[in-house]
């Protein structure tokens, strides 16, 4: 399993001088995950180990409670959201003038309500009651804090946007993320991230995730992009998995459209930076899921959750291999481990 931690020393002396470099962070060194006292379980009500995550203040419990926090956020807004959905639905109802209007206003403002029982009673409400949920700008810079302090999954969250909900409200955090994605997501996957890895070869890709923040942050580069493909396409050459064969197709599709462009000689060069870095790099552990930010909502924060549990837990939910472009490629053996 991945170390989730780097050494932070680069990663602090470049943000202090208000950047970070990407080859900092990639050659920082890699110890063997801490020892201390293990996160509290995934199914324990957040009401109920809070204040001691709060309390521990390290790395993993910074994660911990951002992904909780983001779960948590996204279950009220959802909730939110339904009450105005059947708060709507009745003043449907009540403007009817004939028995069909009626009739479907009826259904729809059923189909509401159970909805809102849902979010009143289900597994994710019962989860967060009573919990409240920090601003976004708290949970970005505790995100970030972790990140600086080289936890490779929130580096990983951190690198790939999640937690900038605010765009424009958040131009400060985003001038420095500019700075830093880029070295963050090479120290993540350095450290054996898969989805930073995925994140990394789309951000490059002239014809990849530009729309994504860490499209964005970086240049593009058709030669970084085809040896990051190339180095995923090694990785997943043996996976027998009927998923992994999803994955492969889009590797294979990436990397041909590349190759087709390519000045010559770069596919070679590309080759040999993917061979480099599959020597030096931690090996990615292939059961982990493939997270693409951007995709919002409690069923999304839930999955994420299992990048800061418990060695060996997971969150629960239906998983997916999804793809940087978006595409979701295959349902997932909901018992594979997700930890990191």
């Amino acid at each position: 399993m991945p170390s989730t931690a780097v050494s932070s020393t680069a990663l602090q002396r470049q943000a202090a001088r208000g950047g970070t470099d990407a080859r900092a962070r990639a050659d920082a060194s890699v110890p063997p995950p801490p020892g201390g006292i293990p996160l509290p379980s995934l199914h324990t009500p957040l009401r109920d180990v809070v204040a001691a995550l709060q309390a521990r203040g390290d790395a993993a419990a910074k994660c911990r409670l951002f992904t909780e926090y983001a779960y948590c956020a996204a279950q009220q807004r959802s909730a939110r959201d339904l009450l105005r959905m059947a708060e709507w639905r009745e003043s449907q109802l009540a403007a009817a003038t004939t028995d069909r209007e009626r009739a479907d206003a009826a259904r729809s403002l059923h189909g509401v309500d159970q909805g809102l029982q849902m979010a009143e009673i289900g597994e994710g409400a019962e989860h967060c009651r009573d919990v409240v949920v920090p601003s976004s700008d708290e949970r970005l810079r505790d995100l970030r804090d972790a990140a600086l302090a080289g936890h490779v999954p929130s580096m990983s969250l951190y690198a790939r946007g999640v937690g900038f909900t605010g765009r424009l409200r958040q131009l400060p955090q985003l001038r420095a993320y500019r700075g830093e994605a880029e070295g963050f997501a090479i120290a993540a996957a350095r450290a054996g991230d898969l989805e930073s890895l995925f994140a990394l070869a789309s951000a490059y890709d002239p014809d990849g995730a530009s729309g994504s923040l860490l499209g964005q942050a970086v240049a593009q580069d058709a030669g970084k992009a085809l040896s990051y493909y190339l180095q995923l396409r090694e990785l997943y050459a043996d996976d027998a998995r009927p998923e992994a064969g999803f994955a492969r197709d889009y590797l294979d599709q990436r990397i041909a459209v590349l190759t087709e462009t390519a000045a010559p000689g770069l596919r070679a060069t590309a080759q040999r930076a993917a061979r480099e870095r599959l020597a030096r790099w931690r090996r990615p552990a292939l059961s982990a899921r493939v997270h693409v930010a951007g995709v919002s909502g409690p069923a999304s924060e839930n999955m994420m959750r299992g990048a800061c549990a418990p060695d060996g837990e997971q969150a629960d939910g239906e998983f997916f291999l999804t793809l940087p472009d978006g595409t979701l490629a295959a349902p997932r053996d909901a018992t594979m481990d997700t930890a990191r």
